[in-house]
């Protein structure tokens, strides 16, 4: 039995896709495609394994609430702005954040200063 809230993960080729647990089988995520929108379990899996990446919910009445302003105006998917992670987050937090963005942006910086400096040096 899954918490209310619980942030669920299922891997993707260069990351992990994110959604709310609603109960009753349903999540909440946000798809590249369709946007913000509430799915079943098996649609959300999409044929992968689920995994829980934080269990349940500190203020369930808060998260019903956000639940409920996202599904009366859901957001399109924005990988920068407003992709699952963002979403998930909000919905638990009230803060739109995404760590793998973030995460993705260091590596792309240290990437790049790493080749700036090689080019730099001559090397």
């Amino acid at each position: 039995m899954l918490p209310i809230g619980s942030e669920l993960s299922v891997p993707r080729s260069f990351y992990l896709h994110k959604g709310a647990y609603l109960g009753e089988g349903r999540v909440l995520h946000n798809h590249s495609e369709r946007g913000e929108e509430v799915v079943t379990l098996e649609q959300f899996a999409n044929g992968g394994a689920i995994t829980v990446t934080q269990y349940g919910i500190e203020d369930m009445a808060a998260f019903f609430a956000r639940v409920a302003e996202t599904l009366a105006n859901p957001g399109r998917y924005d990988f920068i702005r407003n992709n699952c992670d963002h979403t998930v987050n909000r919905l638990r937090t009230g803060i739109a954040k995404s760590p793998q963005v973030l995460a993705w942006g260091c590596a792309t910086l240290a990437l790049a200063t790493t080749a700036y400096l090689l080019l730099r040096s001559g090397k």
